[in-house]
């Protein structure tokens, strides 16, 4: 079990997520305000804390980012507890490294499962998330298809191919009349448009300019190219940062926001393209800030894609909050059938 530090101003709330964490068999160590907590954490580091986002003097959001600012606590796992609809922003919380938020009213419900799922991607508790295989692709499109809305999976495939599988389930989505959005980091957005076009009988123009589709393309952010040109392309200082802002503007455009709540599909492709460019800690943070957006966005599918280099990756990044692992092997035959549209 792991040792958690509780952070709120008020006395009830803490007692109350104490008797939650210590039911389960945590340990538990408990602080009035920021400034306590930033000392208790000089005493002795806990596995993770959990802070109220609302507190005089240092609060919720100013103790994460101190946590951050130290090599110490750059790494160690926070979760948010929000009071106001205004502390609920993602990308604000990504900003000031947040690594997942509950809103009080909902604490006793899903506490101890949201610190469950952050201990097993810190590496307290690690999980096996044991990937289901398909080499058929008519048994992959159907099991695609018949996800939960909100879910998220993590695809892992050969490199070159794993891709294909995201390409069509945006395009069976966008057909079905569900909005998408595509993070493509690993080709280019012409590239993303190219595969999707042949998959669209109308090509994806229409969509785009409908504001069914967006297409956020951040290779040449990645290679030093700033500003390719395309709409929502990433331009400007290169940091996560400015990926979550135009991830979220996108989303926004096709009604995956908190005001939207259209739902629809998302995939990532591949975001173990920015492991070797930033801590592994920042990129799962970023993910994971993806992840917990597919509810309030009004249940979005998302697909996070892994080029399979025999690493396992994507499995150490999203380790915790992923609902499927899916190994995609398919043969020529299982792609040609994965890519039916009839």
């Amino acid at each position: 079990m792991a040792r958690i530090l509780i952070v709120d101003d008020e006395r009830f709330v803490r007692r109350l997520v104490a008797a939650l964490l210590e039911g389960a068999g945590h340990e538990v160590v408990e602080a009035a305000d920021g400034e306590s907590a930033l000392a208790a954490l000089e005493r002795q580091l806990p596995d993770l804390v959990v802070t109220d986002a609302l507190m005089p003097g240092i609060d919720g959001y100013a103790l994460a980012r101190q946590m951050r600012a130290q090599p110490e606590t750059a790494s160690l796992p926070l979760i948010l507890l929000t009071g106001l609809a205004a502390d609920r922003d993602p990308l604000r919380q990504f900003v000031a490294g947040v690594d997942d938020s509950i809103g009080k009213a909902d604490a006793p419900l899903v506490l101890l499962d949201r610190v469950r799922a952050v201990l097993e991607g810190s590496g307290v508790g690690d999980r096996e998330l044991g990937p289901r295989r398909y080499d058929d692709g008519a048994e992959l499109a159907s099991v695609l298809e018949r996800l939960a809305p909100g879910s998220n999976v993590l695809v892992r495939g050969p490199i070159g191919n794993v891709g294909e599988v995201g390409y069509r389930f945006l395009a069976s989505g966008l057909l079905a009349g569900e909005p998408a959005l595509l993070l493509e980091l690993e080709r280019d957005a012409a590239h993303a448009r190219d595969r999707l076009d042949r998959l669209l009988p109308l090509g994806t123009a229409g969509y785009e300019e409908s504001w069914q589709l967006r297409v956020v393309e951040a290779r040449g952010w990645l290679d030093g190219d700033r500003g390719a040109g395309d709409a929502r392309a990433v331009e400007g200082e290169l940091n996560l940062e400015s990926l979550a802002a135009t991830l979220r503007a996108a989303g926004e455009d096709v009604g995956q926001s908190t005001t939207g709540k259209a739902g629809g599909r998302r995939v990532v492709s591949s975001a173990m393209a920015l492991s070797g460019r930033y801590p592994e800690q920042q990129v799962r943070r970023l993910l994971a800030q993806i992840a917990r957006t597919s509810e309030c966005y009004g249940n979005v599918t998302t697909l996070f894609l892994e080029e399979e280099d025999g690493s396992a990756l994507g499995e150490r990044l999203t380790g915790g909050w992923v609902d499927l692992c899916i190994q995609a092997e398919l043969t020529s035959r299982g792609w040609a059938i994965l890519g039916s549209n009839q």
